[in-house]
């Protein structure tokens, strides 16, 4: 018969701040990338001048950037790191 024991205290099954802060840096870039490639191919299928391609893109990219920091931020502290 298996035994799982569990930590004695909250604290070691969190991720520390630093951890998190890693997360939200993850997700703000990764869904900020996504949110650029898609506005670009979105315009360019549409056939869109490309200055205003670009700036669709690049307001896209701040947005979906501030999205995914705020995500990650929300999903990095508090969560445990571990099933145990």
């Amino acid at each position: 018969m298996a035994r799982h024991d569990k930590p004695q205290n909250a604290q070691s099954r969190t991720i520390p701040s630093s951890a998190a802060l890693r997360v939200g840096t993850l997700v703000a870039g990764a869904l900020g990338l996504m949110g650029f490639a898609l506005a670009i191919f979105a315009g360019l299928a549409a056939g869109n001048p490309m200055p205003q391609i670009l700036y669709r893109a690049i307001i896209t990219l701040v947005i979906m950037a501030v999205v995914g920091g705020v995500a990650g931020a929300m999903a990095g502290p508090g969560h445990s790191t571990s099933n145990s």
